[in-house]
């Protein structure tokens, strides 16, 4: 008798969970952070298929999948970028970015 939908889904869940818990014990983290984020592409192809771009399939499942409330923010360094042609962002942004912590994970 074939696997029920719930048990294929539980069994799918399963091996998310172990990926997770494997990835967790890895001591680089920017190496653990590409895992998570390899992880998360893989699941937002599952979710969308070939049915958006690769970008927005990642930032649709992430915001509304995974349900990620900072999802829309940026960080310091890509502030920099944005405001470049603001000066007076630019300056406001330069001054806590000079007390940014790059790899503080």
């Amino acid at each position: 008798m074939a696997p029920s939908l719930d048990q294929i889904i539980d069994a799918f869940g399963r091996q998310v969970q172990a990926l997770v818990d494997q990835a967790r014990e890895i001591g680089n983290g920017v190496f653990r952070k590409a895992l998570y984020i390899s992880m998360l592409d893989g699941l937002s192809a599952c979710a969308y298929g070939d049915s958006m771009q690769p970008g927005a399939r990642f930032r649709t499942f992430v915001l509304q999948i995974a349900g990620w409330t900072d999802g829309e923010r940026i960080s310091l360094p890509q502030a920099a970028l944005l405001f470049q042609s603001d000066p007076t962002i630019s300056a406001a942004v330069a001054v806590l970015l000079a007390n940014w912590q790059w790899w503080g994970f």
